[in-house]
């Protein structure tokens, strides 16, 4: 009798067992496969807030591949206006002495604030015309470089920089930087006028043909695109003729950047063909050009 209740208990163990494992595991997946109707779904507490994406904001790149023969990775193709930094040369333009050497820690001090800070003190301290020239030029690099930028001390700055300045360059640099500003802060009425003072009829240095680019940029964004592709073509084609006022690398750079805006240009106004005619024209010239010795 007790081996029969033993047999009927161990028969009775294993039907339960058996049930309770089919009840926890016909959820599983079998190994290999995978049930497309499940759902992932974030554990408790994870807020949309904090979830990771798992898929790429990433989408293919529709830009025209010949576009890029001309342009390197430090030149622009959209229509905004050259940036401040972009141009700004620390070799260029800079103040001598102590000035000097205020004006080379505050730029390179890590960021705009301490820059502006250091600044500040120099202003304080005994300098004559030329060199708060200078002072004010840098000061509204960096105001420039704030984030968010502060378009209008900035263009206050560059303003006091160019009534202070005693050279014709530096001045024209100045102005280069300050029609910069007013673009950025969409001022296109104020920074045509401050370019109309600078602007000559001819080409000479490389300011002058930033200044002119930019010119080019200014009657594009106003719906002049006459003008503008008349400024663009005047600018390559003066730079491609390598002037004696330009080093050759600086006139090489100057014809790419006009050529990217000439593009631009063309595209905008769906003239594909005249682009991509333009595109292989400069490739052939700067490869020949870069290839001459």
């Amino acid at each position: 009798m007790k081996q029969t209740l033993v047999v009927v208990g161990s028969i009775v163990l294993l039907i339960v067992v058996s049930i309770v494992a089919a009840y926890f595991g016909r959820g599983a997946v079998k190994k290999g496969s995978f049930d497309k109707g499940q759902r992932l779904t974030a554990k408790p507490g994870t807020t949309r807030k904090n979830a990771i994406a798992l898929t790429s904001n990433k989408r293919p790149s529709t830009a025209d591949p010949s576009s890029s023969i001309v342009r390197r990775s430090d030149e622009q193709e959209d229509d905004s206006p050259l940036t401040v930094k972009s141009l700004s040369d620390p070799s260029k333009n800079t103040a001598s002495g102590v000035v000097g050497d205020q004006i080379s820690e505050a730029m390179h001090s890590g960021s705009p604030e301490s820059g502006l800070s250091a600044l500040s003190v120099a202003m304080q301290l005994p300098h004559d015309s030329e060199q708060g020239a200078y002072l004010h030029e840098a000061m509204g690099q960096l105001y420039a470089q704030l984030d968010p930028p502060d378009y209008e001390k900035a263009k206050e700055s560059f303003e006091q920089a160019r009534e202070l300045a005693a050279d014709k360059v530096f001045e024209q640099n100045v102005v280069l930087k300050s029609v910069q500003i007013l673009m950025l802060a969409d001022l296109d009425d104020d920074a045509r006028e401050q370019l109309g003072t600078v602007l000559e009829n001819g080409l000479t240095d490389e300011t002058q043909f930033r200044l002119r680019l930019l010119h080019g940029q200014l009657e594009e964004r106003a719906g002049r695109a006459e003008e503008a592709e008349a400024i663009y073509q005047e600018v390559l084609g003066s730079a491609l003729a390598e002037p004696d006022t330009l080093d050759r690398d600086s006139a090489l750079a100057l014809a790419r950047l006009a050529g990217l805006r000439l593009n631009h240009l063309y595209r905008a106004h769906d003239r594909d063909e005249a682009a991509a005619t333009l595109t292989e024209d400069l490739k052939r010239q700067l490869k020949a050009k870069e290839g001459a010795i």
